[in-house]
């Protein structure tokens, strides 16, 4: 295998001191070393030992290693060339040189053997994780784990894409990154600095079909990350694929049943509930537990990378006892809160950190018992979030049962409007204020929300109780009614929030 300038520096300088001339990159590959002599046949791009002299064949391509002592004057040379300092012979440097080139030569041969004998990626992390004795991870591009090793070398706090507290905070952080977004495309190694998510560490993009599939992430531990670390990510990177997509059949994934039951219901309106019921209750959600359902509005950002399905088994880790799954362009969660052993609200606390941080906004069902309605809750929560972001957009959670009057009145007013369903006498009142500069409506409405008590009504309006009564006697015969009607009431009340008064 060949290897590069700067691998071979690094690697070098594990056990020399060295001084560099000339060009020095990370992508100039050289074959394994050979003693260089004058006189003899040079090959280009290998990596030559020889003797201390003042000039070399100015060759860009190939590598020579020297040793010279300290007070060796510097060479005139426009050839690349390692200055080893210690004292070392030639045959030792030689020794040390090809036993980094056959570590590598093992790795690769090691790869490959595993390829041929159905390898599996998680095989192949483990034979890489002595190159780079640091933590190494594959996801998919959905932030899915497929397999890590050296996992163990990092603290709590650094095992990234770990589920737990952090997860979605880094998730979160990364979506929003300008330089992650777009790195996303990229094809070469690419380093995220510590500053995004509090540890360094290189990913490589796997792609299939012209689209990122897999990262590949080399993990900041015990060893600081170097650049000529890519060079070797890059060649792992190119044979990651064999072993993901072609050397074997890789197993599907076997669908969540509950996800796979739910999304049935919520998707064929021509279910049947009973058997839905029987396969629910065969998975342990049984008929006679609580649910409630809730939907999560995701972000273009979420969409464009991939998140939706980490944010799913983020919920899941919450709330163990929850079922959630992308449904159209949301994400659906439906809580079994007897299984949970929460009520409502202290499922609810679990939930809205990760909301308010993840920038997303939610519709609450209520909580309903059985199976029969849960398309219905679906319903609910989406009718929740739809009418509560038009009532208050700046809000992140909505909940039906503070909503349900709301939506009530706009299906009313669906065929006709407001002045047409109103109680008629009450558009006649606002004509006579308008005509005679009276404040009728507004009375009635003060004496309707305060449930008829006029003490009340005439405090809420700063006026004497005796100004309030005459103002009644006024309206009550403009109105033709006496306030002893419950449903005449209850038809002004609802008339007074139509018309928005």
């Amino acid at each position: 295998m060949k290897l590069s300038k700067q691998l071979l520096y690094d690697r070098m300088s594990e056990y020399y001191t060295i001084h560099v001339y000339g060009a020095m990159d990370a992508q100039t590959e050289l074959d394994c070393p050979l003693f260089y002599e004058e006189g003899m046949e040079f090959k280009r791009g290998h990596v030559y030992l020889a003797e201390w002299q003042d000039a070399f064949p100015a060759d860009s391509t190939s590598l020579f290693v020297v040793c010279a002592p300290k007070s060796t004057s510097s060479p005139r040379t426009p050839a690349s060339l390692f200055v080893i300092q210690d004292p070392v012979s030639r045959i030792s440097l030689y020794n040390q040189i090809l036993k980094i080139y056959n570590e590598y030569d093992e790795w690769k041969e090691e790869i490959a053997r595993l390829g041929l004998e159905n390898g599996t990626a998680e095989d192949l992390l483990a034979v890489t994780y002595p190159l780079f004795q640091n933590p190494m991870a594959l996801l998919e591009a959905d932030f899915q784990v497929v397999c890590q090793t050296g996992m163990e070398d990092l603290p709590p706090g650094r095992r990234l894409f770990e589920m737990g507290a952090g997860f979605i905070e880094v998730i979160n952080a990364l979506k929003q990154d300008r330089l992650y977004n777009e790195m996303q495309k990229r094809q070469e190694p690419f380093l995220f600095p510590d500053s995004l998510i509090g540890v360094r560490f290189w990913n490589v993009n796997i792609r299939r079909h012209g689209r990122t599939t897999h990262r590949l992430l080399l993990i900041e531990g015990k060893r600081p990350l170097r650049g000529a670390d890519t060079y070797v990510l890059s060649i792992f990177a190119r044979m990651l694929p064999y072993v993901l997509f072609h050397n074997q059949e890789q197993p599907a994934v076997e669908e969540n049943r509950l996800q796979r039951i739910l999304h049935w219901v919520l998707s064929d309106r021509s279910a049947d509930y009973v058997k839905a019921s029987q396969q629910l209750a065969s998975a342990g959600w049984h008929g006679g537990h609580q649910y409630q359902c809730l939907v999560l509005q995701i972000t273009y950002l979420d969409q464009k990378n991939l998140t939706v399905n980490a944010m799913c088994r983020y919920v899941e880790s919450l709330l163990p006892d929850a079922c959630a799954f992308p449904f159209k362009e949301d994400i659906v969660v439906f809580l079994n809160l007897t299984r949970l052993g929460m009520d409502e609200e202290e499922a609810a606390r679990k939930l809205t950190i990760f909301i308010r941080d993840s920038f997303l906004k939610a519709g609450y069902s209520r909580v309903m018992k059985g199976h029969w309605n849960l398309r219905r809750q679906y319903e609910q929560a989406m009718i929740a979030f739809r009418v509560g972001y038009e009532e208050k957009p700046d809000l992140w959670i909505y909940r039906f049962n503070d909503l349900a009057l709301p939506y009530i009145l706009s299906q009313a007013t669906r065929q006709l409007p407001g002045e047409m369903l109103c109680h008629e006498k009450l558009l006649e009142l606002k004509e006579i204020d308008e005509s005679q500069h009276t404040e009728y409506v507004k009375t009635l409405g003060a004496y309707l929300d305060n449930h008829l008590n006029a003490a009340q009504s005439a405090k809420a309006l700063y006026i004497h109780r005796s100004t309030l009564l005459y103002r009644l006697e006024k309206i009550q015969a403009i109105l033709e009614t006496r306030f002893e009607d419950p449903e005449e009431i209850l038809y002004l009340m609802l008339s007074y929030r139509i018309l928005g008064e």
